[in-house]
């Protein structure tokens, strides 16, 4: 009654249930029903007991359900072609397999689909056991609920029976978990064999008792864990002798595949089998190990003791810098360390550092039996981790159910991911990650001088098609075109569909006599093309803009903006024809602004005429133990007092080097003024301090960093350093080795921009970081892009059940503050929450 008088009144506008079971619902009644979900302008205004917030724990995250959320984005995604279709998409955006709320007085019957009991589900896996022509591939997991669906459809009496959600998330994570495992490079080929043949007894126990994949104590996970340790006895198995070893193996497989009866037992007897054999084989490496290190250790003590830096052609190559990075990251392994060789070849090799030289630099590899393997010099391995043929294996040490659960979440990320950056029809890269490959090669024509071209793609004659053969067959001129595109592009450059009927195209390494020549060959075969439509054949053009691109260029948007305006003048003067942009018709910008700003970025860091602002970052999620965060930003004025674009700054400082120096001011300043504000600062949680990647690199760095802590006494719990994702990916190990050491005095860390480079979720979980930020280009736009949705709430998802706290920037205004709410996100950041102001205008 008060619910229905407080609606009446319009306190309460919108009132939602949840369908718990198939209903109908009198609109006298519901107002008695209680509610799940309120407008989230009026929570204030609830009285209702609430249960009492439960503490943030990534370890009692749903891997079920957050399988269940990634697998039911990628699917909802699939169908999303075009803007029309994103209020559809974020209309029907909740937990995979829930009813459809119902709002209002228009509430209608709600039902839900009856669905098969899990012993029917359990009884149609055991079917399929038997069919080995279902048998999963090596490149894909299996897909067990179209099996088990066409099993249980021939028994159904009702043929809108569905699988339960539960079931359906369960084999998704047992799929996709020992499809993970079948590629994991750091067990042995023959382990695997073996671990692919209990995959169905393991499915069926993680039914009854879902606990198996979270839980890491559990019986059947230890089996898992143990059979992929047998590396050494698998590989040895061909030997004579090691035939008792092998068909004790086989033995437990068997035991487990035969006996298997719904329960833990045989696996608990499979324990015992397998510890017997793991002792057998740590005696045998251990005993193979301590001949070869004795051996080693006579060799290192008969030589000069001298490191030999003579690696050949190639190395005095690689820029300086590179080198010492290298370096670095080789000096940092140690014994015990796996690497991968003829990492770029079918054939890959797994050896073991056994012992690395103190005195010549020397390290000593083993094969999985402890045996020698091969030895090289420090800078030879630096080499080969350059050029790629040869990789460090992370996570060696970490069961392997740990590691291909984390494999599996970041597959199944990219896969939406790729899914959210590439075009749907053409399966080319969408416009906005075109933009992002060509800010990429802009930077490097910057950093190395190098030239490329950038072209933009007009179909001529595409209306007439749509008009004469419909937009299906306008679908396939544009999947055809797109198809011969990427042959005659054959790798040499990054292809987009950035509009409709619109092709943008980045030719690297390119000078513009080459480029054009390119736009005349393509000329050439789209003159003599024909689509082939119902009977009837028809012909197209192409109208192409070219713009050269050197590290003279302004910037992403200015390149595209002039390609296409040479490609609208191309098609002004009659289409198929080429023209090329005159860059002396540019204006000035922000990149001929940086170099003008060059001369001064001394002076403005010696003088000091930088000053500090600061931007809210803002709970907005329901745990009320969250308080408010600032950022640091950086403002800049010149001579006469005037502010200086601060990207332009950063942009000159950068290509000067003399980044390192601004974030030492910045780091100063900010600590000194924290430690003056004590009684500000007390009601604030965190103050967030960028880092730039040469920065990170500055091996003197990091020891400015304590220096400062400890001579400026600021409370450490009260700041956290942000890095972006790029430094975390490109040097894994040097931010790894960076982060703990100043972690270690009590600060936070930050990932920034999470989500634009490789989104790599296995770096992730070994980059100690608290909280991660997503990158504003997913954020700013998320209220009407499907695609962004859907990499947000992936992003937020996983980030959680990693334990890490999520930031979103770039919000505008109401709307995505709303839906950001509602996806789960932390705190939130932008306009729409607080421009950024002096740092002192906070006291």
């Amino acid at each position: 009654e008060i619910n229905t008088y407080l609606r009446d009144n319009d306190v309460l506008r919108e009132i939602k249930f949840k369908a718990e079971k198939p209903v109908s619902v009198d609109p006298a009644e519901k107002a008695a029903q209680p509610a799940v979900e309120e407008d989230s302008e009026q929570k204030d205004l609830d009285t209702e007991e609430k249960e009492p917030e439960k503490e943030f724990d990534a370890n009692k995250s749903d891997l079920y359900q957050l399988v269940g959320e990634l697998k039911t984005l990628q699917e909802q995604l699939s169908g999303q072609i075009g803007k029309e279709a994103v209020d559809e998409f974020i209309k029907g955006r909740g937990q995979s397999g829930e009813a459809d709320s119902s709002t209002g007085e228009d509430q209608k019957l709600v039902s839900v689909p009856a669905q098969f009991s899990q012993t029917e589900v359990l009884d149609a896996l055991s079917l399929i056991k038997s069919k080995p022509s279902l048998k999963k591939g090596k490149d894909e997991a299996r897909d067990y609920k179209t099996e088990v669906m066409q099993v249980l459809g021939k028994r159904a009496s009702d043929d809108d029976k569905v699988i339960g959600v539960r079931e359906s998330q369960i084999m998704d994570v047992a799929s996709n978990i020992f499809h993970s495992i079948s590629a994991d490079m750091q067990v042995s080929e023959k382990v695997r064999e073996w671990i692919d043949q209990l995959e169905l007894p393991v499915l069926k126990i993680a039914m009854t008792d879902d606990s198996l994949f979270t839980d890491k104590s559990h019986t059947v996970r230890e089996v898992i864990n143990k059979i992929a340790q047998l590396e050494v006895l698998a590989e040895a198995s061909g030997h004579s002798g090691q035939s008792a070893v092998t068909n004790a193996i086989k033995w437990i497989i068997n035991l487990v595949n035969e006996e298997f009866d719904g329960s833990t037992e045989v696996f608990a007897r499979a324990v015992k089998q397998l510890d017997v054999l793991l002792n057998v084989q740590d005696k045998t490496y251990s005993q193979n190990l301590k001949k070869l290190i004795q051996e080693a250790e006579k060799e290192e003590a008969l030589s000069d003791g001298e490191p030999d830096l003579d690696v050949g052609v190639g190395w005095e190559s690689i820029d300086a810098e590179k080198r010492t990075l290298l370096i670095r990251q080789v000096h940092r392994l140690n014994e015990g360390d796996w690497i991968v060789f003829d990492a770029k070849s079918n054939n890959p090799k797994r050896s073991r550092i056994a012992w690395i030289a103190p005195k010549t630099q020397r390290v000593v590899f083993a094969n999985v039996l402890g045996a020698k393997d091969k030895v090289l010099r420090s800078v030879e391995l630096a080499k080969e981790l350059h050029e790629g043929t040869a990789k460090v294996l992370e996570n060696v040490d970490e069961p392997v159910m740990d590691r291909a659960q984390y494999s599996m979440l970041q597959d199944l990320h990219q896969q939406l991911l790729h899914q959210s950056t590439h075009d749907q029809l053409t399966g080319l890269i969408s416009r906005r990650e075109f933009e992002n490959k060509l800010s990429e090669v802009l930077a490097d024509a910057r950093e190395n001088k190098s030239r490329h071209a950038v072209c933009f793609i007009d179909v001529d004659q595409f209306s007439v098609v749509n008009n004469a053969c419909g937009y299906e067959g306008g679908d396939i001129l544009l999947q055809e075109l797109s198809k011969l595109l990427r042959e005659h592009v054959d790798g040499q450059g990054v292809l987009a569909r950035i509009g409709s009927d619109e092709f943008g195209l980045i030719l690297e390494n390119c000078i513009l006599d080459d480029a054009l020549e390119f736009a005349e060959d393509q000329l050439d075969w789209i003159h003599d093309y024909r689509l082939q439509w119902e009977g009837n054949r028809m012909s197209v053009g192409f109208s192409i803009g070219i713009v050269p691109l050197s590290h003279r260029s302004e910037s992403v948007s200015s390149l595209i903006q002039a390609a296409e305006s040479s490609c609208g003048v191309a098609k002004e003067m009659g289409g198929n024809r080429i023209q090329v942009y005159n860059a002396s018709n540019a204006g000035l910008s922000r990149r001929r602004n940086a170099m003008k700003l060059a001369p001064e970025v001394d002076r403005i860091i010696d003088e000091e005429t930088m000053y500090l602002k600061c931007q809210r970052i803002m709970p907005i999620g329901s745990d009320d133990s969250l308080r408010d965060h600032y950022e640091i930003l950086l403002g800049v004025k010149d001579l006469n007092g005037d502010d200086i674009v601060t990207p332009e700054f950063i942009e000159a400082a950068e290509r000067l080097k003399r980044m390192p120096d601004v974030d030492r001011w910045v780091i100063k300043t900010a600590f000194a003024w924290i430690v003056e504000n004590e009684e500000v600062c007390s009601d604030i949680e965190m103050f967030s301090i960028n880092l730039s990647g040469r920065s990170i690199n500055d091996e003197h760095f990091m020891d400015y960093i304590i220096e400062q802590i400890e001579e400026s006494q600021v409370p450490v719990e009260k700041i956290c350093f942000e890095v972006t994702e790029t430094i975390g990916v490109n040097n894994l190990s040097d931010a790894s080795e960076f982060i703990n050491t100043v972690k270690e005095t009590g600060c936070k860390f930050s990932l920034d921009d999470f989500g634009t480079g490789m989104s790599s979720y296995a770096y992730l979980k070994n980059l100690p970081v608290d909280y991660l930020k997503i990158d504003g280009v997913f954020v700013k736009d998320i209220e009407n892009n499907a695609n962004d949705y859907a990499v947000v709430k992936s992003i937020c998802e996983i980030g959680h059940f990693m334990g890490k706290r999520v930031i979103a920037e770039f919000v505008e205004n109401n709307q995505i503050l709303k839906m950001l709410r509602d996806i789960g996100v932390d705190y939130g950041q932008g306009f729409g929450i607080h421009k950024p102001r002096l740092l002192s205008d906070l006291a």
